[in-house]
C-alpha cells in the first residue's frame, strides 16, 4: 500500500497525467481519421515516433540541468494550455490542425511521462523502490484505463472537443499535484523515524545503534594504544626505545608506562 502521503500524491499525479494523455490522444486520432483518413496514418505515426525520440532527448537534457519537479510542473501546465489551443486551431483549419494535434499530443504524452519518472526516481532508496514502483506503475495504468473508458461518454456528449478539454483538465490537476510534492522528502520514508528503526517482515525492529563517543587522536582507544605499545617490552632494547618515543609522541608522557605484558597492562589501565 501507498502509506506515505507523498507517494499517494505522486500516484495521483501519474494517474491524472495518464488519463489526460489517453483522452487527448483519442481526440487527436479521431480528428486525424475524420479529416485525412487512414491512408496517411502510417506516415504520421512514423513522423511522430521520430519526433518522440528527439523530444525525450530534449526533456532528459533539461531535467539534468534544472529542477526536475519544476520541469514536471511546467510540462503538465504546458499540456493543459496547448490542448485547448489545438481545439481552437482545429475549428479554424481542419486538416493542418488534425496532423498537428496527432503529433503534438504524442510529444506531450511522452515528455510528461519521462519527466515524472525522472523527478521521482531520484527520491527512492533501494528498499522503497521495490515496494513503491509497482504501485506507481499500477496507478498510471489505472489512470490510462479510466481515461480510455471516458472517451466514448464524453464523445457522445460533446464530441472530440469535450474529450480534449477533459484531458486538459486532468493535465491541470496533475500540474497542481506536482507542485504539492515536497522536494526535500524521500518517498517511502516515514517522517521523524530514527535511523535503525525500519521495519522488516514480521514486525521485527532492528536495535538502535549506540551513539559513538569522541574518538582519541589516531582513531583508536587509549587502552588499545597502550597495550600495543606494551608489546615492545618483549622486544630488543632498540625496539623498546622506539616504542617509548612513539608513546611520548602520542601524548602519553615522556616514557612508556610501567608493567610487563598485556595482562598487567589490562589490570593497570582498567581494560
Amino acid at each position: 500500500m501507498l502509506r506515505d502521503r507523498q507517494a499517494r500524491r505522486a500516484a495521483l499525479v501519474l494517474a491524472c497525467a495518464a488519463g489526460g494523455a489517453q483522452l487527448a490522444a483519442a481526440a487527436a486520432d479521431a480528428w486525424f481519421l475524420a479529416a485525412i483518413g487512414p491512408r496517411h496514418l502510417g506516415t504520421a505515426l512514423a513522423a511522430s515516433s521520430l519526433l518522440v525520440a528527439l523530444t525525450l532527448a530534449l526533456v532528459g537534457a533539461v531535467s539534468d540541468r534544472r529542477d526536475r519537479r519544476r520541469t514536471l510542473v511546467a510540462l503538465c501546465a504546458a499540456a493543459a494550455v496547448v490542448l485547448p489551443a489545438l481545439d481552437l486551431a482545429h475549428r479554424l483549419g481542419a486538416e493542418a490542425a488534425a496532423v498537428a494535434s496527432m503529433i503534438v499530443v504524442k510529444q506531450l504524452q511522452a515528455a510528461v511521462d519521462l519527466a515524472f519518472w525522472v523527478a521521482i526516481a531520484e527520491r527512492f532508496d533501494a528498499r522503497a523502490a521495490r515496494r513503491l514502483v509497482p504501485w506507481l506503475t499500477a496507478a498510471g495504468g489505472v489512470g490510462a484505463v479510466v481515461g480510455a473508458a471516458l472517451v466514448v461518454p464524453l464523445a457522445r456528449l460533446g464530441g472530440a472537443s469535450l474529450a480534449l478539454g477533459a484531458g486538459a483538465g486532468l493535465m491541470a490537476v496533475a500540474a497542481v499535484g506536482a507542485t504539492r510534492l515536497d522536494p526535500a522528502r524521500r518517498l517511502g520514508a516515514a517522517p521523524g523515524r530514527p535511523r535503525g528503526e525500519h521495519r522488516w517482515g514480521g514486525g521485527w525492529r532492528s536495535p538502535p545503534r549506540p551513539a559513538a563517543g569522541p574518538r582519541p587522536r589516531g582513531g583508536r582507544s587509549p587502552c588499545w594504544m597502550r597495550l600495543r605499545l606494551r608489546g615492545a617490552a618483549f622486544r630488543p632494547r632498540s625496539s623498546r626505545r622506539e616504542a617509548a618515543s612513539r608513546y611520548a609522541r602520542l601524548g602519553g608522557g615522556s616514557a612508556a608506562p610501567p608493567g610487563r605484558g598485556a595482562r598487567g597492562s589490562r589490570r593497570r589501565f582498567g581494560c
